[in-house]
Parts: structure tokens; C-alpha cells; sequence
């Protein structure tokens, strides 16, 4: 184990395991919930939004490794966990520690890395499509109250979460009437269109008790 950590911080490896350290430090204050597990949610939004609307290299880069169908810390999470191991394991064996054949790996590192991240999360991609599909039929959406999770929903971008049986559901939204709400502001869901797959909200007054209700 010792040696293990003599590796993990060499000079040749300490980059990577500084954003390793980052990426276990992030999902320890999420798991003690000192931050939101929506804190990037933002970010995922907006990759969707290109995925759908971009062809260019880069869309098609994010979607090969995933990004857009898993959550963004996610495929950073799997993706900096292979590089450090790749580093760890290539410098040991070799590069003997030389800085000048460690940054020479780099690229390779991180085009291997690219293609573990791609297979490790591959399987992952039917459960968050799973968990953050929008209510099925059997779910009544319309005239639900929504709580905005993004930083804010306009008509053209956000997402809310709707509380229902003690879980949670993430829908995309869009305000009516060019309204702007600020996250963690209640709104209620009035429209749907199906074909664009968003539901259209209209702002509410706060809400002291739970979202987890309806209109009458």
C-alpha cells in the first residue's frame, strides 16, 4: 500500500491524482449532502441541447463517450479514474519515472482512457435514461407542481423535478408567457408537448410544504 501511494504522488502522476482526489472529494460532500446532486445538471441540459441540434466532431465525441445519456460527473468520475490508473500503471512500468516519457504517454493515456470510459458506462445508459425518463402514462403530469432544479427555466431551457411515492422525476420545462424562474422557485405544470418531450409551467406562489401535490 505504501508504495502505492509513493507512486500515486510522483511528480509524473500527481496531476492525476489531484483530480482524482477532486472527483472522491465531490462525491463525498454529495453523499453527505453538501451539494446538490444537481449541481451540474446545468451542463447536462445544455450537452443535450447540442447533441440534438449539432453534428460537429466534438457533439459526436461527447455522445461516443456518453455524455448526454449519463450524468456529466459521472463520465468525468470514470474518465479521471482511468487516467490516473493509466498513469500509475505506465509510469511504474514503463516509463521509470521519466517526465519526458510520461508526457509522451499522455496522448495515448487519454485515448485509451476515452475508450474505457465509452465500454464502463456504456451499460449504465438504459438506467439513467430510466431513472430520468419523464412520467409514464399511467402518471398524471399535468397540473403537478414542480420544483425548477437548474439555475433557472426560461422558455427555452430548464428542468424541474416533480416528488411523487417518496421519489423523484426530472422533467424539461418551459415557461409560458417569456417567464423566468430562479432554481428551487414552484411552478405548475399546465401543457405538454410530446413531440418536443417538454411540459410548459406556469410560475406559483412559494410553497412551504412539499411539491408533491397537485392543483385543484
Amino acid at each position: 500500500m505504501s508504495e502505492v501511494f509513493d507512486q500515486a504522488f510522483r511528480m509524473v502522476n500527481l496531476p492525476f491524482t489531484v483530480l482524482l482526489g477532486l472527483i472522491v472529494l465531490y462525491w463525498l460532500l454529495v453523499a453527505l449532502g453538501a451539494l446538490d446532486v444537481h449541481l451540474f445538471s446545468d451542463v447536462d441540459h445544455d450537452v443535450n441541447h447540442e447533441l440534438d441540434h449539432d453534428v460537429s466532431g466534438f457533439t459526436q465525441f461527447l455522445h461516443f463517450i456518453g455524455v448526454g445519456d449519463v450524468p456529466v460527473m459521472v463520465i468525468v468520475s470514470v474518465l479521471g479514474l482511468s487516467m490516473w490508473l493509466g498513469s500509475m500503471l505506465a509510469n511504474y512500468y514503463l516509463t521509470g519515472g521519466s517526465q519526458l516519457y510520461a508526457l509522451a504517454l499522455l496522448i495515448p493515456n487519454l485515448a485509451i482512457s476515452i475508450v474505457v470510459t465509452r465500454y464502463i458506462t456504456l451499460p449504465l445508459r438504459p438506467l439513467f435514461r430510466l431513472i430520468n425518463k419523464d412520467c409514464g402514462p399511467g402518471e398524471e403530469v399535468l397540473g403537478r407542481v414542480c420544483q425548477i432544479v437548474t439555475s433557472e427555466a426560461t422558455p427555452t431551457f430548464g428542468q424541474a423535478e416533480i416528488t411523487r411515492s417518496g421519489a423523484s422525476v426530472l422533467i424539461n420545462v418551459r415557461t409560458l408567457d417569456d417567464a423566468v424562474l430562479l432554481k428551487g422557485a414552484h411552478a405548475a405544470v399546465v401543457r405538454s408537448d410530446s413531440e418536443k418531450g417538454v411540459y410548459y409551467i406556469t410560475p406559483m406562489p412559494a410553497l412551504k410544504s412539499s411539491p408533491n401535490q397537485t392543483l385543484n
